[in-house]
């Protein structure tokens, strides 16, 4: 997941949601089927050893990412992480860990001065390749993919989405209920996602709104060129690549390019 929490809210109109430290043991239904568990967790495809375990103990897993346009995606997760003590965002291109091209885990990001907020972050299509799902052999792709981290070739499907397609309104919308529902193997049909306004609570406090940032002012110009940039190369790969792969699945997919073209 590479977008805000729309997910979650799409998740939670069907199912329970719940913090959890592990696993567990299976759940059973009434009629004695064996429940299907998920796990979101935006930070597992940016981490160093995360999907090396879904790949050992969890082959089978299948793989829901939503992406959006960089500096989209940069305002939400800076204003989220805002505070005194984050730095300003012309010191936050680059990597979120210095000398590293992973995020940090749990163990280590509240003593990280960018708290693994980063232009870095922001090359979705550099996570997505480490997903194993397209050739890597020539230079053109290669060129677009200049990174350190480990590919770990999963067996799983990937749904892949852009977060506008979570918006009823939005025609790229229309088949999403049915790809979904098809492609999690579920036998009900999925409502749909209800409309709502953003949750403000976070910000109503004066202290919290003075770290905001509106990424369209001129003193972010430099990260926003950056992040540009980025989603360019993102929209190339996705396109020429990773689309090619039978075991990438979207919705509507012409429209899904359309957004995407966008950046």
């Amino acid at each position: 997941k590479m977008g805000s929490n729309h997910p979650n809210e799409f998740v939670s109109m069907y199912y329970e949601l719940a913090n959890v430290s592990s696993a567990g043991k299976y759940e059973y239904t009434d009629s004695g089927l064996r429940k299907l568990k998920g796990l979101k967790c935006p930070r597992d495809i940016n981490t160093e050893h995360a999907l090396d375990n879904y790949a050992t103990y969890f082959p089978r897993t299948k793989f829901i990412v939503s992406t959006r346009h960089p500096v989209w995606w940069f305002q939400s997760l800076y204003n989220y992480r805002s505070g005194p003590n984050l730095p300003h965002t012309s010191e936050l291109i680059g990597p979120c860990v210095p000398g590293s091209s992973y995020v940090c885990d749990k163990k280590c990001d509240q003593n990280l001065r960018t708290m693994n907020v980063c232009t870095d972050r922001g090359n979705f299509h550099h996570t997505l390749s480490r997903l194993g799902k397209t050739p890597m052999s020539t230079p053109d792709e290669l060129n677009l993919l200049q990174h350190n981290m480990s590919i770990v070739p999963v067996k799983g499907q990937v749904f892949l989405l852009e977060l506008d397609q979570l918006d009823t309104e939005n025609k790229a919308s229309a088949t999403i209920k049915e790809d979904l529902k098809q492609f999690l193997g579920i036998e009900h049909t999925l409502k749909d996602r209800k409309g709502g306004q953003r949750m403000h609570s976070a910000y109503s406090d004066p202290e919290k709104k003075k770290f905001l940032i509106n990424i369209c002012d001129e003193e972010h110009s430099a990260v926003r060129k950056h992040l540009v940039k980025q989603g360019q190369e993102a929209a190339v790969w996705i396109q020429d690549y990773f689309l090619k792969s039978t075991d990438v699945v979207v919705s509507s997919r012409d429209l899904f390019i359309e957004l995407i073209e966008k950046r």
